[in-house]
C-alpha cells in the first residue's frame, strides 16, 4: 500500500493504518525531537505528543504538501511548545552528539555542525540528516525559498571553513 492510500485510510480512523503510519514514521519523528530537546525522554514524550495530534488533526491534511512535511511540522511544534512549557528543556548544543549514537553519523561532522548557530544547526540537519528540501524545509520553517538557499548556502561555507581551519591545525 502506499504512502497515499495509507493516509486516507487512517484519516477514515482505520486504527491499523495509523500503527503502520506510526512504524514508518516513529524514528525519524523521534530523531528531530531529540535533536531538538536534547533529552531522549523529552523526545520521547515528544514524540509521543506528535502522533496524538497526527491522530487527532489527519483530517486537516489536504495532500497539497508532502505528508512528511505536514508531520514534522506538527513534530517540530510540539518541541517548540515543550520548550515553552518547561524553560530548562534546552536546545543543547551536545544533542548532535546524542544523535551520532542514535543515528551512527560520523561524530566529527557532527561536533562541527553543532558550533553553527542555532538556525543554520537546524537547516543543516532538516538537509542532511532528515532528508527534507530547500523548499520542505521553507515550507516547515515558515521561510521565503530563496531565505532558505541563503541560509543553507552561509552553514555550509560556515562549515567548510570550520573544517578547513580543524584540518590546516592538523
Amino acid at each position: 500500500m502506499n504512502e497515499l492510500e495509507l493516509i486516507k485510510r487512517v484519516q477514515n480512523k482505520d486504527v491499523n493504518a495509523f500503527r503502520e503510519l506510526v512504524h514508518l514514521y516513529q524514528q525519524k519523528v523521534y530523531t528531530t525531537s531529540l535533536y531538538i530537546l536534547g533529552n531522549p525522554e523529552d523526545a520521547q514524550e515528544a514524540t509521543q505528543d506528535t502522533f496524538l495530534k497526527v491522530y487527532k488533526y489527519i483530517t486537516n491534511f489536504k495532500f497539497n504538501s508532502k505528508f512528511s512535511t505536514w508531520l514534522y511540522t506538527i513534530s517540530r511544534n510540539s518541541c517548540l511548545d515543550k520548550v515553552k512549557r518547561n524553560p530548562y528543556v534546552a536546545l543543547e548544543e551536545h544533542t548532535l552528539k546524542k544523535l551520532k549514537t542514535e543515528q551512527d553519523k560520523p561524530s566529527e561532522m557532527l561536533d562541527f555542525v553543532s558550533l553553527l548557530p542555532e538556525n543554520y544547526k537546524e537547516m543543516i540537519i532538516l538537509y542532511f540528516y532528515t532528508g527534507f528540501s530547500y523548499q520542505e524545509i521553507a515550507d516547515i520553517l515558515n521561510m521565503s525559498l530563496s531565505n532558505v538557499k541563503t541560509s543553507m548556502f552561509r552553514a555550509k561555507k560556515m562549515l567548510r571553513e570550520k573544517i578547513e581551519k580543524k584540518q590546516a591545525a592538523v
